[in-house]
């Protein structure tokens, strides 16, 4: 949260809300809250007058447009990775092939557990024969969005660089795999 607007925490919310309010409108909020809740909020808005901070409403709105902002800067990674997978051109798709085929069937078959991709069909044809059946037989559920876009990051980033040793993408499953709840349904 940015350290002008410090309302992350609930309660500090609740008091710049308040403190926004008309002064008789805030006067009767505060009387209509439970004594526990008063004692809470009262000192926020102490603090925030002592502060100087206007009782405007344009400032929830600025919260709330950072917290929107905030909210889809978390999301951006995991769509920017999830995009650049989805967009492979068969050129990449068949280094895609390469750098599977050097890692664990189970990491191949948890990227196609992760969604339809549209060039699956063309990965499975440019892998060797014996690796794609063991890709077939290798059962994965989808992962959940971390991993998925760790493991999107981890591949984009080996397509991009020239062939070299193996490159450790069964070490991040099983990692996730030990961790509760990492891989399994969507968040």
């Amino acid at each position: 949260m940015n350290a002008m607007f410090p309302a992350a925490n609930p309660s500090r919310r609740a008091a710049l809300m308040a403190h926004s309010l008309p002064n008789d409108d805030q006067a009767w909020l505060l009387d209509a809250l439970p004594p526990s809740r008063r004692l809470m909020l009262e000192p926020l808005l102490t603090e925030l007058r002592a502060l100087g901070i206007p009782s405007d409403p344009a400032l929830l709105d600025a919260l709330e447009t950072m917290e929107r902002e905030e909210a889809k800067e978390a999301v951006a990674p995991h769509a920017r990775a999830v995009d650049a997978m989805a967009a492979l051109s068969p050129r990449q798709v068949r280094r895609l092939a390469q750098v599977l085929q050097q890692e664990d069937p189970a990491v191949a078959s948890c990227l196609l557990a992760s969604r339809r991709w549209a060039w699956r069909d063309g990965l499975i044809a440019a892998m060797d024969a014996d690796f794609a059946q063991q890709v077939r037989l290798t059962a994965a559920r989808p992962p959940a969005r971390a991993f998925d876009a760790a493991l999107c990051d981890a591949l984009l980033a080996k397509i991009a660089s020239p062939p070299a040793r193996r490159f450790a993408l069964l070490a991040l499953l099983q990692r996730m795999r030990r961790s509760p709840g990492a891989v399994g349904e969507r968040a």
